[in-house]
């Protein structure tokens, strides 16, 4: 059967430059009729034929069965108006799409007879990576032995995981919504959270060392490393949110004395300690896994393994923090054992004394490839769907518009 397209070129080229594909399904002959966009989706050839047949085997078949029964409902008398419809596809050369459908079922006015099934469809393949990302990285929360917790920008307590709720002494997410933040603490620190700890995150976009829960069916203290940095708004840069990634120290603190290197090489981040001249005198042991030297080597040759590219900068950020004697922030690649480039975000604090002289300096590294990746692949999402929002709404009136005179010709 012809495509859509010959009937209005102008019309359908601009639809399926919108990413939209254009449908027309005759239930009493089987016949279908595909846009170019339609097409594509399903892997096909502009030249394809296509029929009702055609589309079912494009289906992935876990999706098949869901998809005609849809269908069939749709075009059943009394039944639901339409179709609105998730699925798979599977194309000729095995690639997979989501695909999202959206149909209107028309009917004889005399008999009540289904003659058809218009409709729409867009590729969501996009949608649903990321929400597949969005679930994995709440699984690594909720399996998660340590405290991870996330607030509102005003304080309010939004989500705690398994890990955190026993820690503290809370039974669910429920209770955990009806406190503030600093109901965690004890009236002692919650003070010092408002004047010390909320400032530093606010200007330096995290604080990190040893700090205290508050059980709340007890009382009792929770000696905690504590993490607490700010989450912003990918698009704005505003505060979005504050998370929170506790190690409990409870265990530690009642019986095995000071067992720092221990938490050390416990932490997936690459912790260092450097001397005021910036000296390496300490790695733990995930640095020497990621990178594949031993101790007494990335004392000597760290620096080597930052990118080309970006040494000029690190070696600035370093230069301006030994000046200022503050910590700093900074993103960078750092090459791991297998010669990959990874992104890593490096926090920096330094240590004083009574005096105000740095004693050394504290540098913790987050691997954030997957997350730097996933921001710019957003952000250079965010700009093209910019433009293409209201050149799409108008097409998409036009493309209604179409269809309708499409419909009177059709039935005329």
């Amino acid at each position: 059967m012809s495509s859509l397209d010959d009937s209005d070129p102008p019309a359908h080229e601009a639809v399926d430059a919108a990413g939209i594909g254009v449908w027309d399904f005759r239930p009493q002959t089987g016949a279908l009729v595909w846009s170019l966009r339609c097409k594509q989706l399903f892997g096909l050839s502009p030249e394809a034929s296509v029929d009702y047949g055609v589309f079912l085997r494009g289906v992935h078949i876990d999706d098949r069965a869901r998809v005609s029964q849809a269908v069939q409902r749709a075009l059943t008398p009394g039944g639901e108006p339409g179709v609105d419809l998730e699925y798979r596809t599977l194309g000729p050369d095995g690639t997979l799409r989501w695909l999202w459908a959206l149909g209107l079922a028309h009917f004889d006015a005399s008999t009540g007879a289904p003659e058809r099934l218009v409709g729409t469809v867009v590729d969501i393949t996009e949608r649903k990576q990321r929400a597949l990302q969005d679930r994995q990285l709440s699984q690594v929360a909720e399996s998660s032995a340590d405290f991870i917790a996330y607030a509102s920008p005003d304080g309010k307590a939004l989500y705690l995981n398994p890990a955190g709720l026993a820690l503290v002494g809370l039974d669910d997410l429920a209770e955990v919504q009806g406190h503030e933040m600093i109901d965690f603490f004890t009236p002692e620190d919650q003070q010092r959270l408002r004047t010390q700890l909320l400032p530093v995150v606010q200007q330096q976009g995290r604080w990190i060392g040893e700090f205290r829960f508050r059980h709340f069916r007890t009382g009792s203290t929770v000696p905690v490393h504590y993490n607490l940095f700010r989450v912003d708004d990918p698009a704005t840069g505003a505060l979005a949110g504050y998370a929170t990634v506790a190690i409990d120290m409870s265990r530690r603190k009642r019986g095995e004395g000071d067992n720092r290197f221990f938490l050390a090489d416990s932490v997936p981040q690459l912790l260092s300690t450097l001397n005021p001249r910036g000296d390496i005198t300490y790695v733990n042991r995930r640095a020497r896994d990621f990178t594949g030297r031993t101790h007494e080597e990335l004392c000597l040759c760290w620096h080597e393994l930052i990118h080309p590219e970006d040494s000029e900068r690190v070696a600035a950020a370093w230069t301006a923090a030994q000046a200022s004697g503050r910590g700093y922030q900074i993103e960078h690649r750092l090459r791991r054992r297998d010669g990959e480039y990874r992104w890593l975000r490096v926090d920096a604090v330094s240590q004083h004394d009574a005096d105000g002289r740095v004693l050394q300096w504290v540098r913790s590294s987050t691997d954030i490839h997957e997350l730097r990746e996933a921001q710019e692949d957003l952000q250079a999402r965010d700009s093209e769907l910019g433009w293409h929002n209201i050149e799409l709404t108008r097409q998409l009136e036009a493309a209604t518009l179409r269809i309708a005179e499409l419909e009177a010709k059709l039935s005329g």
